[in-house]
């Protein structure tokens, strides 16, 4: 605690703050902040700077260290697992960790800095990279990588003047320098290009870096033979040199010396950044800024972590950074931060985090659409709503020269679509990019489970907007592509699982993909192969089909009988002009024909010794099967069907298994999982609509039929 109130002062700030976090990170129960009474007054005296670095300290009591062993297993611990490890715990008792939460939420003030810290000026990452143009295996005793001079010059030399510093004054300057407006949440025409500043350099950082190319001058003339046959030597100079703005003297540009040229001192003094030295320090620090917002957002207080984020501007923070980072530059072994092979870099672990964050901040069941909203563009969700106004079936986007743009089904654009054509959001930014990336891309799990995670539990005008947009034709074309497993894990299951949540209940994305399928013949044919083989990352997707053909068959049963009754069309809500053409549906006449031996296949794919995160779904979508045959009583025809005598039993490696048998289990695991597990029942019942007492109600009845009641 001592420690802690010493950084509230400039002088002890850094010194204290280090120690802090040596003390910290060897503890083995979590700090509880709450003991330091003055932690409101710390953080209010932080400039961004020190809030940055703080980040680190604040990165070690949001996240418990059980929490990285459970979450790094797909392992589901059986009922009687789960109730021993739940009496080893004291209930009257909070977490550490929650408790930190609580008390960091509890402050509009931090979340606010936060932000500003995302959106802040990102230094190109050749600076950051300290190992990334400097071989130690290469080096000898005394030759130090000129990325860690500049950055302990940096350090240095801004400790002389921070001492009388206003933090006020520090977070005003901050935001006026890096542009900071929440209300801007549309994307750049070039997400590629980092921001510019037109205000003056700071002098603080000019003199760091001139101080850094003099260093490097000084090692050019000390030893030219060496220098010049040292690749990464030369490429950390001309780094240097390029990201400054040069200052001209007497109105004449100032030109930067030929490689491996020792510059004069007159270029020298003219070079001057356009990025400060709180820049440097916070792009340093990013990571961990970003770990902790991204921790708030998975804890108990999710959902007012996504509503105070929200309110502080965490959109726009994101939509700067997004349009800061390259994202069509993929890791290189070469800019390890690691070991040597490590394809891990400074900016590819910003993008990871960035996007686990921006996952994060849309995963929400229930009533958080107006939060997701904020990833269009104020067009965008103009032409959301006006889609969601018109009767159905009369209007569809469009894109043109990509922009979105709402016309008339069979007509010329519409006056909404023709005033909002400048504007892209976040969200279509992300689109765009999953599309554009090469398919090995190390990003591309992550960019589809941010899209997954803002269509779950979103509109039919969101569904058809990102399909609109060219996801669905993407997602479709690629999974038949016979490459794409071996090049991208899991990108199977994760597009499978948006290809779900963009079709679920859609009539209109429906078409659409009967439409792709007729363009190109031979693609559902590949598809349907790819479905069957790869059935524990296609299953949901599978559930996602049962659940929208169901629905469309009840609709439209439902029309005609209000129109027996002679009832208008608004009377009804599920009411659509016309009947979904179930005859053209390719995915309707495959399901027809597979139902009972895809049935008989998630009921065998997995045994219950091995039932984990990743394969639980096979049992539910298994009993989406039954749950809709017992609603034509034929529960027990469809049970006997699957069990029949000729495949009643299949191979797992050289045993022989019963279907009944280990889908009795499966069932009994089922139960006893469900039943302690609240929040998954819960999300079961939303994610398909059914209320849990009739999944329940079908797996009690499944149970008495194979004579084995519970």
């Amino acid at each position: 605690v001592m420690i802690f109130d010493l950084m509230r002062h400039r002088r002890t700030f850094e010194v204290a703050a280090a120690l802090a976090e040596e003390i910290l990170a060897v503890r083995d129960a979590t700090f509880d902040l709450s003991q330091v009474e003055s932690f409101y007054e710390i953080i209010a005296a932080l400039t961004p700077k020190e809030l940055s670095f703080f980040c680190k300290i604040l990165v070690l009591v949001v996240y418990e260290p059980e929490d990285r062993t459970s979450s790094e297993s797909l392992k589901i611990l059986t009922s009687k697992e789960l109730i021993k490890q739940r009496k080893s715990f004291d209930g009257s008792k909070v977490r550490t960790t929650d408790k930190n939460h609580a008390l960091l939420l509890g402050c509009p003030l931090l979340l606010q800095k936060l932000v500003m810290l995302i959106s802040s000026k990102m230094v190109p990452s050749q600076l950051l990279n300290i190992h990334s143009m400097h071989d130690p295996a290469n080096a000898d005793e005394t030759d130090i990588s000129p990325h860690v001079l500049f950055a302990q010059l940096l350090t240095r030399v801004e400790s002389e003047v921070t001492d009388a510093e206003n933090p006020a004054d520090a977070w005003e300057n901050f935001g006026n320098h890096n542009h900071i407006n929440n209300s801007n949440t549309t994307l750049n025409s070039n997400s590629n290009n980092n921001d510019t500043n037109n205000n003056s350099p700071s002098p603080v950082a000019a003199l760091a870096a001139n101080s850094a190319l003099a260093l490097l001058r000084t090692q050019f003339e000390q030893n030219p033979a060496a220098t010049q046959n040292d690749p990464a030597l030369q490429e950390a100079y001309a780094a240097l040199l390029e990201l400054h703005a040069p200052l001209p003297a007497d109105g004449a540009a100032a030109t930067a010396p030929p490689a491996g040229a020792a510059p004069s001192v007159e270029q020298l003094l003219q070079e001057a950044p356009t990025w400060t030295v709180d820049d440097v320090a916070i792009s340093i620090h990013q990571v961990e800024v970003l770990f902790v917002v991204c921790s708030l957002l998975v804890g108990k207080r999710k959902a007012d972590a996504q509503d105070g984020l929200a309110r502080a501007g965490l959109v726009p923070a994101l939509t700067t950074l997004f349009n800061s980072l390259d994202w069509h530059q993929q890791p290189s072994p070469k800019n390890s931060v690691h070991s040597h092979g490590c394809e891990c870099s400074t900016e590819s672990i910003i993008k990871v985090q960035f996007l686990r964050l921006l996952h994060n901040f849309c995963d929400r069941d229930g009533d958080n659409l107006s939060i997701k909203r904020l990833l269009m563009s104020p067009g965008e969700r103009k032409l959301l709503e006006a889609y969601a106004n018109a009767p159905p079936e009369t209007v569809t986007f469009v894109l043109r020269d990509k922009v979105m743009e709402l016309v008339p089904v069979g007509g010329a654009c519409s006056t909404v679509g023709a005033v909002l054509q400048a504007e892209t959001g976040l969200l279509a930014g992300v689109v765009d990019l999953l599309m554009s990336n090469p398919a090995d891309t190390s990003y591309r799990v992550c960019l589809t489970s941010c899209i997954e995670a803002y269509l779950r539990g979103s509109t039919p005008a969101d569904q058809v907007f990102v399909a609109r947009r060219g996801a669905l034709a993407f997602l479709l074309h690629h999974l038949i592509d016979p490459s794409i497993g071996v090049q991208c894990t899991n990108f199977l299951q994760t597009s499978f699982d948006l290809l779900g949540e963009m079709t679920k209940y859609n009539r209109e994305v429906f078409r659409m993909m009967n439409e792709e399928f007729e363009r190109d013949p031979t693609l559902f044919p590949k598809l349907a192969s790819t479905i069957r083989s790869n059935l524990i990352d296609s299953n949901v997707f599978l559930r996602s089909v049962i659940y929208s053909l169901e629905k469309f068959g009840a609709e439209d049963t439902d029309r005609e009988t209000f129109e027996d009754l002679g009832a208008g069309e608004s009377s009804h809500a599920g009411y659509n002009p016309t009947k979904y053409d179930f005859a053209s549906c390719r995915l309707f006449y495959f399901l027809n024909q597979h139902r009972i031996s895809l049935l008989r296949d998630l009921m065998s794919i997995v045994r219950v010794d091995e039932v984990n995160q990743e394969n639980v779904c096979c049992l539910n979508t298994a009993l989406v099967f039954f749950i809709f045959a017992d609603t034509r009583n034929g529960l027990k025809a469809t049970l006997d069907a699957a069990c029949s005598t000729e495949s009643a039993f299949y191979m797992n490696g050289t045993v022989e298994i019963s279907v009944l048998d280990n889908f009795r289990q499966l069932l009994e695991f089922w139960r006893d999982y469900y039943i302690h597990r609240g929040v998954e029942a819960l999300s079961l019942e939303m994610s398909s609509g059914i209320p849990f007492g009739v999944w329940k109600q079908v797996v009690d009845k499944l149970t008495l039929l194979q004579g084995d009641p519970l």
